[in-house]
């Protein structure tokens, strides 16, 4: 049965008996170190693969990865790296085979551990040959380490085919696969996906709307709103109506992945109470909303695909997509367009503050001072505490 929600948040699940496999296996030679160069390269070739397919580079890079002791730490541990490098290099040798023979090679002379890795990654591109290879080595004693690993994956078969492109996205951990997936194939089948999660409804626009359609005592109804607007930047009015036009989901989500607002959160939660299944629902929209905006920013693929997908969009999902494109193309220096996706966003949603602070800083990069002076008192009168502070960094 539901419970509500805990300050721990949402356990982290996906693909459950790889990823357990993996952590178990992983996690008796884990500990806390600080991640090394390493890992800049591997995370550089894995998420530019589907720019810049390098197969043959696969095998060194996995090797980088056996050899570094960040992959076994605690903070990956926590980061749920080791399906995710499993499933990425699983489907770099299920578009490029010839890879395969070089992994076998390490699995040969890596340790445990890499050799537990090295099965899952077969775990999403073995052959009836592969199988055949591991099924093989787990009747040696050289490899009796590996032998449980090894029947639990091949020991019924081979493993099922994974095609993201055909499944929907069931939850929030679950986006890393499908972006994992997207930079090695660079399929925008995979990014539709993920753009479908933010297009769900606003459930917490639903549960908020009803709050406020009962007759609530005064003092915690005032309460309610002010954590709303200072924590959260949700406006109701007077007449108890939800003026914020974007989507109230991922405002939160975003409220609760920022500084301390997760303390805010509970506080909210004590009058307004959000079930676990609830706060995985909105953080899975939070999570969906932030990636395609920080990507957007780096892989033009990704911001092309949103431009013209905005053009199929209405209603929230439109005014966060005017928002993540506008974001991205003012990190880009596009500042022309920026302002116009900003401007369209605001005509939707006129007390949107992110979208206010995004135009503020576009007009100051234009020198547009009199917008600056307008946007800064828009902001003043919307969310003071941030004023407040934009003051104090401009004189520091």
């Amino acid at each position: 049965m539901d419970q509500k929600v805990g300050a721990s948040g949402i356990k982290k699940a996906c693909f459950a008996a790889l990823a357990l496999f993996l952590t178990v296996t992983f996690s008796r030679n884990a500990y806390p170190v600080e991640p090394v160069s390493a890992q800049k390269e591997v995370t550089d070739y894995l998420t530019h693969f589907y720019l810049r397919p390098e197969p043959a580079q696969a095998s060194e890079i996995l090797e980088k990865v056996l050899g570094d002791d960040y992959y076994k730490s605690q903070e990956a541990l926590r980061e749920n790296v080791q399906p995710l490098l499993a499933y990425s290099f699983g489907k770099i040798a299920r578009l490029h085979p010839e890879v395969k023979e070089n992994f076998k090679a390490l699995f040969e002379k890596t340790d445990h551990a890499g050799r537990a890795l090295i099965i899952g990654i077969f775990n999403f591109c073995a052959d009836e040959s592969d199988r055949g290879y591991f099924m093989e080595k787990a009747k040696s004693e050289a490899y009796a380490a590996e032998k449980d690993v090894i029947n639990q994956v091949f020991g019924q078969g081979l493993p099922p085919v994974i095609d993201l492109t055909t499944r929907e996205v069931a939850g929030g951990v679950q986006l890393d696969f499908y972006w994992n997936d997207f930079f090695i194939t660079g399929d925008t089948v995979l990014l539709k996906k993920i753009l479908n999660v933010i297009s769900r409804p606003d459930k917490s626009r639903e549960k908020l709307a009803a709050y406020f359609a009962k007759e609530q005592p005064p003092v915690t109804e005032r309460i309610v709103m002010d954590i709303l607007k200072s924590s959260f930047e949700i406006f109701i009015n007077d007449k108890k109506e939800i003026v914020t036009n974007d989507d109230l989901d991922i405002k939160l989500a975003f409220g609760l992945m920022m500084m301390d607002q997760g303390k805010e959160f509970q506080r909210l939660n004590q009058t307004i109470v959000f079930t676990n299944s609830e706060v995985s629902y909105l953080a899975a929209k939070g999570a969906a909303a932030w990636a395609l905006g920080s990507n957007a920013v780096e892989h033009e693929k990704i911001l092309k695909f949103l431009e013209a997908e905005a053009q199929t969009l209405s209603g929230s999902p439109l005014i966060r997509m005017l928002l993540i494109i506008g974001f991205a193309e003012f990190k880009k220096e596009e500042l022309d367009s920026a302002l116009k996706h900003i401007d369209q966003c605001l005509a939707l949603d006129s007390q949107n503050v992110q979208a206010h602070h995004i135009r503020m800083v576009i007009m100051k990069k234009k020198g547009d001072a009199e917008e600056v002076k307008k946007e800064m008192a828009v902001l003043e009168e919307l969310v003071p505490e941030l004023t407040a502070e934009l003051r104090r960094n401009e004189k520091s």
